[in-house]
């Protein structure tokens, strides 16, 4: 920060010391905007206001202490996610943190819009083992005074452009443009719709050089969480040269560009990457305990992992696996994972007069020992990004079975490692599953196959790699200066 603005903070806390505890917020703003003008953290703020629009372009490179403006922290990284649940955005997000954590660059923290204890905090103990802060965004309540007149100065300053979102979306980018501006990162690196237009609206306001949104499936015209404020928030950060778009497959990044009107070469694809120690077959034993666990003693199991809501599926899956299951009455049948169709699900299984051999324990702690249960994993999504339940399932030799949509058919090895399936027709999926279950060469084979394959395409050393490159970091803290960070931007 300028030396100009560190003679003013001394001020701002004098000032809001001055206030009175019950003074109305809109006296509150009024004396932080008359000191706040003595500051140069937010002379950035005030040019764009003066002209109307959202800013064209702030530095690429941090900004020097006798430049009197907002200096980023060379190396600070903040990733941004709306929850730490057990999604596979999230889990992707907790492997670049303690990637990067594991190469020197321990200045990384995640924000969140909500982490509660259960669902909302699956993903949180591996990055308290790093070493990773993690918390919520700030409410206003929950501010102190000068970074909360920072939320209300940029509302007030962006009052007519924040008017065109929902008020809620308004609400958060100023929270988090205060966070940004109190945190001065270098790197932004938000995670699904959402959470893209908000955080990176926000870091552009607050002047951060690297902004990366992460886009994790298909567009999102494709669901039911699409709204139409997307479309315009990404193409207004597209519009900025320190904006990277990410996608995890070749599927996902060409349907993106169709639905944003831009080429595909604008949106990076960098596949997802898995940590082989997270997902190790386990031993004979150790699956048979689990089966012993979840009352499956004998005969092949037909699995799947997934979320139970319309994408993915869940009904086509059953419908499948009745047939599956009149073919072989020795199979038996592993859901793994839970949402809003689950009973409905129950209730399929319960109609097509198999429920009895069906087991759904819910989200489960090692889903590398569910997998290791299966002899085959079934997916049956209407679209797919890239599905890391097909990526950890061959990880530790499963073979899988798929329909082919978005870029599922990216995440195997055609008929040496799975199947993907066009039209998602139940009996045509079911024919796969006969097959593999039928052909022990085959299954002995993809099971050989299958773990060097996904070390090769989804590796998770390479996918660290690739993000420090995004970030214009060193690929270790041995070899990071500020020098660096100026040379390349």
């Amino acid at each position: 920060m300028s030396e100009g603005s560190d003679r003013g903070q001394p001020i701002l806390r004098k000032v809001l010391r001055r206030i009175p505890l019950r003074a109305e917020l809109h006296a509150i703003l009024v004396y932080c905007q008359r000191w706040f003008s003595t500051l140069r953290i937010v002379q950035p703020i005030r040019r764009v206001f003066a002209r109307g629009t959202l800013p064209p372009t702030y530095p690429a490179r941090p900004l020097s202490r006798s430049s009197g403006q907002h200096t980023a922290v060379a190396g600070r990284v903040i990733v941004v996610t709306g929850t730490l649940g057990a999604g596979g955005a999230e889990r992707q997000a907790v492997n670049t943190l303690t990637g990067l954590v594991a190469r020197g660059h321990r200045d990384v923290a995640l924000l969140c819009e909500a982490m509660a204890p259960g669902e909302g905090d699956f993903f949180a103990a591996p990055l308290r083992r790093a070493g990773v802060s993690a918390r919520t965004v700030k409410r206003l309540d929950e501010m102190d005074p000068a970074m909360r007149a920072l939320a209300e100065l940029v509302a007030s300053r962006y009052r007519h452009r924040l008017s065109t979102l929902p008020p809620w979306i308004a609400e958060s980018i100023c929270r988090y443009a205060a966070e940004f501006i109190t945190q001065r990162p270098q790197v932004v690196h938000s995670w699904l719709d959402e959470m893209n237009v908000k955080a990176g609206i926000a870091a552009l306001i607050a002047g951060v050089p690297k902004i990366v949104l992460s886009c994790r499936s298909v567009a999102p015209t494709h669901f039911g969480l699409y709204q139409p404020y997307m479309r315009n928030g990404y193409r207004t950060l597209l519009r900025q040269p320190n904006v990277t778009i990410l996608n995890n497959s070749v599927a996902g990044s060409r349907d993106y560009a169709r639905w944003l009107g831009i080429s595909a070469d604008r949106i990076k694809v960098l596949r997802n990457g898995v940590r082989t120690e997270d997902f190790v077959r386990a031993s004979a034993r150790e699956a048979r305990a689990f089966r012993d666990q979840i009352q499956i003693w004998n005969g092949p199991v037909i699995g799947g992992l997934m979320r139970f809501n319309e994408e993915k599926g869940p009904f086509l899956w059953i419908q499948a696996a009745a047939i599956v299951a009149r073919e072989r009455p020795d199979a038996s049948f592993l859901m793994v994972g839970d949402g809003a169709l689950l009973a409905a699900a129950k209730d399929r299984a319960q109609a097509y007069g198999f429920l009895e051999r069906m087991v759904f324990p819910g989200v489960v702690a090692n889903p590398a020992a569910a997998l290791s249960a299966m002899d085959v994993l079934l997916l049956t999504s209407r679209l797919e990004g890239l599905p890391n339940a097909l990526v950890e399932a061959q990880m530790i030799g499963v073979p899988v079975v798929t329909t082919d949509g978005g870029g599922a058919s990216e995440a195997i090895l055609p008929e040496v490692t799975g199947f993907a399936v066009r039209p998602h027709d139940a009996r045509f999926l079911a024919e796969r599953i006969l097959f593999i279950l039928a052909d022990e060469t085959w299954r002995r084979r993809a099971t050989q196959e299958s773990p060097a394959f996904i070390a090769e395409r989804f590796g998770y050393e390479r996918m660290i790699d690739e993000t420090l490159a995004v970030y214009e970091m060193p690929s270790a803290v041995e070899d990071f200066s500020p020098s660096l960070i100026r040379a390349a931007a």
